[in-house]
């Protein structure tokens, strides 16, 4: 796919992972009418970036009554920027006051099984899975990659669980790669028009890589932290010399 040469670098590469999860995995979901007017919709892990696409892809579609789990610090961000109605983030917490109510669940978290976003459903609600962070987060790698726990988890959800689908960004592409680059040119074009503005937290050069990985793995990030391999690191000034001379754009 030619990206357009129109566009942000570092926002364009947000698009290829985060943006076409949340685009491909409401597609699931929006039905023939190509709206989700009137739909009462929650997302799980609100601040994360696919969170955060999730929701401005949901409004985008015509939703006007989103729900967006998120730690309590960060509720003011979730309704002044987002522009979603803050949830706490655990399950006991937020389910009371939800249950049965959501015609549409947008679970990557996965603290309980999925357990709680089924139960969150009204009698024809749709839960699409996205990802497991909680598990991927909280358990050591299995002999193959995953934990195995996320393996069943994947497997219950894609096989076993009624009203649910699970949604796999590698697997779209490996199944239906045409599809993909066609979701994909139309997702580059939303970024073109400025229907979407993901929210780019930091660009890094490579020698900060592994300061941003602790960065991520503290939940310091609001939003994608992207490589830009070509730039340098001048100590000491804060500024990156790229390809094309000294660069001073700084953390958005």
């Amino acid at each position: 796919v030619e990206v357009p040469r129109s566009l942000d670098s570092a926002e364009a590469v947000c698009m290829v992972s985060t943006y076409m999860t949340a685009y491909q995995a409401l597609e699931l979901v929006i039905g023939k009418e190509r709206t989700l007017e009137g739909k009462k919709i929650l997302v799980t892990g609100a601040i994360g970036p696919t969170g955060q696409a999730l929701i401005q892809m949901a409004k985008r579609a015509g939703a006007d009554q989103v729900y967006a789990t998120a730690p309590s610090k960060l509720h003011r961000y979730v309704k002044s920027v987002l522009g979603a109605k803050a949830l706490p983030m655990e399950p006991e917490d937020w389910l009371p006051e939800i249950e049965g109510k959501m015609d549409i669940v947008l679970d990557g978290v996965c603290q309980d099984g999925f357990e709680s976003p089924q139960k969150a459903l009204s009698p024809n609600g749709t839960l699409v899975c996205v990802g497991m962070t909680s598990v991927m987060n909280s358990e050591s790698m299995g002999v193959f990659g995953a934990p195995m726990s996320a393996r069943w988890t994947q497997t219950k959800a894609s096989y076993f669980m009624s009203r649910t689908k699970y949604y796999d960004i590698w697997s779209s592409f490996a199944n239906d790669p045409k599809k993909f680059k066609t979701d994909l040119e139309h997702v580059f074009g939303l970024l073109r028009k400025r229907d979407i503005k993901p929210h780019v937290a930091k660009r890094v050069c490579l020698s900060e890589v592994a300061e941003s990985h602790v960065y991520l793995e503290l939940g310091k990030s609001r939003g994608v932290i992207v490589c830009m391999p070509w730039r340098r690191h001048i100590p000491g000034t804060g500024v990156r010399a790229g390809k094309y001379g000294v660069d001073n754009d700084r953390e958005k």
